[in-house]
């Protein structure tokens, strides 16, 4: 009897193991937002003429959003793309000084929808960190 429940312990050990780690390398296969222009916390002095963003691997861009200083939406010229690459740029129209927020939301190629957001400046006023979630 207590060969069978260590042997049946043994094996749902290794189950749970097993478990664990895959979902453990699922969760580091998310994509990321690797680089941008204008990147996160930048201090520009000059006004950009077009938003960059660079991901992990390959993504549809499903939303983008730009907002100065706490509810100015700026209007951008995006349409949702079905095709998927690793960097989507954004014409910008003319900014003025000020604090801006990109939100953004993809579809990766694992399937997952990943949304993050961060913050640059025009001019002298300070940039939030960056942020995305899952």
């Amino acid at each position: 009897m207590t060969v069978r429940t260590t042997f049946t312990q043994r094996g749902f050990r290794s189950l749970v193991l097993a478990t664990l780690t895959m979902m453990s390398v699922g969760a580091w296969a998310h994509t990321e937002l690797t680089a941008s222009e204008p990147a996160a916390d930048a201090q520009l002095q000059a006004v950009p003429q077009q938003l960059k963003l660079t991901f992990s691997s390959q993504v549809q861009l499903m939303s983008v959003n730009l907002v100065k200083g706490d509810s100015e939406k700026v209007e951008l010229d995006f349409t949702r793309s079905s095709e998927s690459m690793q960097s989507h740029s954004i014409s910008l129209p003319a900014l003025e000084v000020g604090l801006y927020t990109v939100s953004w939301g993809v579809l990766g190629s694992d399937g997952h929808q990943v949304q993050g957001k961060y913050s640059f400046s025009i001019g002298s006023e300070q940039g939030d960190h960056q942020d995305h979630v899952h």
